[in-house]
């Protein structure tokens, strides 16, 4: 699998531009993280992705082939940061009618509901109507239908906002088991945390622009940062010293007290890329 996006421009307004020369692309078994604050334009990169609007400029494809082969296929499955769900439905009739859609024969759908189910504690309350549940079992619902068959790739927008830490590890593990399985997954999310468990590279939108791109186990192995403390023993003053860079010890007697390793995270290129742009207060 293969998705391209290329030099795309979206405006929705004269003189506007919500997407900006836009390029990015993930292959098979991927999870990559599209993050930026609020209106960077991470929706519209992924509306565009399914087809939801078309862009001005540029072009997508997938496997080197239009979009529409992706749809066609039933390869693309998505969860939308905010899905609605029929309220007056069970969350078993609201699945299987998303089995059904996605082609998925009816045993093997039932087995796959009660799996994905089990795993998100929601194996329970199967046959109660979605309008009785609260915010963070609808989201469930609609990660459950996101992981419900086999799909080249999932689109997953903010898919642990409203989850408590148990649910939010458990839909975690089910990206890890999506990708382990040669599944792509583009995910966006303000819980970096989050993304930094799971995803291979990251991307950073503002105004529209990819202004940064990093692989996240090489960002961490280059940006880790060793210390030394030192003691002097005379004046009791202390010195830290950062390993691998050369100094000069004034004369007199040292203690070693302590090391330290340091290593940046996805939050910290997040506020570096930011404050690059000027987009800090």
């Amino acid at each position: 699998m293969s998705l391209h996006v290329e030099h795309v421009h979206k405006s929705y307004s004269p003189g506007k531009k919500v997407l900006n020369d836009l390029s990015l692309s993930l292959v098979s078994g991927e999870t990559y993280a599209l993050v930026g604050p609020n209106g960077a334009g991470k929706s519209t990169t992924i509306k565009c992705i399914i087809g939801a609007v078309s862009p001005q400029e540029g072009q997508l494809l997938y496997n080197n082939k239009s979009l529409d082969h992706l749809k066609e296929s039933k390869g693309l499955s998505y969860l939308p940061e905010s899905l609605i769900l029929p309220r007056s439905s069970t969350m078993k009739e609201y699945l299987s009618a998303v089995a059904l859609l996605k082609g998925i024969p009816e045993i093997q759908a039932r087995e796959l509901m009660q799996e994905l189910a089990k795993k998100l504690d929601m194996d329970k309350v199967l046959n109660k109507r979605i309008g009785t549940f609260s915010k963070g079992m609808r989201k469930k619902v609609g990660v459950i239908q996101a992981f419900l068959g086999k799909a080249e790739l999932i689109i997953l927008d903010e898919p642990t906002s409203d989850l408590d830490p148990v649910a939010r590890r458990a839909v975690l593990s089910l990206v890890a088991d999506a990708k382990a399985g040669g599944t792509s997954v583009l995910m966006t999310s303000h819980i970096l945390t989050d993304l930094e468990r799971v995803c291979d590279r990251a991307g950073l939108l503002y105004g529209g622009r990819l202004v940064s791109e990093i692989v996240l186990a090489e960002y961490r192995r280059d940006s880790r940062v060793a210390s030394a403390r030192l003691e002097n023993l005379e004046r009791g003053a202390t010195l830290t010293l950062a390993l691998g860079n050369d100094c000069e010890i004034a004369e007199g007697s040292y203690r070693f007290a302590d090391l330290d390793y340091a290593t940046r995270d996805l939050e910290d290129w997040y506020h570096d890329c930011l404050e690059h742009e000027g987009a800090l207060p």
